[in-house]
């Protein structure tokens, strides 16, 4: 899937003067990590998790990250790594 943004799919960049100074433009794609916290009604535990991905929208974030690198070598820098359920 590829989610750059328009004008760097496109070639688009252009030279600003700021200051005196040329500055060139940059669209950066910054990787993020976080985690939603979403409530649904479900007969078990996988269930649960099978209906949560489903349904799982933008406002469900309960907290992100924006990062250089989501992981270096074998270390993870993300608030979480695997999905949990829990009954309520």
């Amino acid at each position: 899937m590829d989610i750059q943004h328009p004008a760097r799919r496109q070639g688009l960049g252009r030279e600003i003067e700021l200051h005196g100074e040329t500055m060139k433009e940059y669209c950066v794609t910054v990787p993020i990590c976080g985690y939603a916290v979403i409530t649904v009604e479900a007969e078990d535990e996988d269930a649960a998790i099978a209906k949560a991905l489903d349904e799982v929208q933008l406002s469900d974030m309960g907290s992100w990250d924006a990062l250089e690198h989501v992981c270096e070598g074998n270390c993870f820098h993300g608030p979480m790594n695997d999905i949990e359920a829990e009954e309520q």
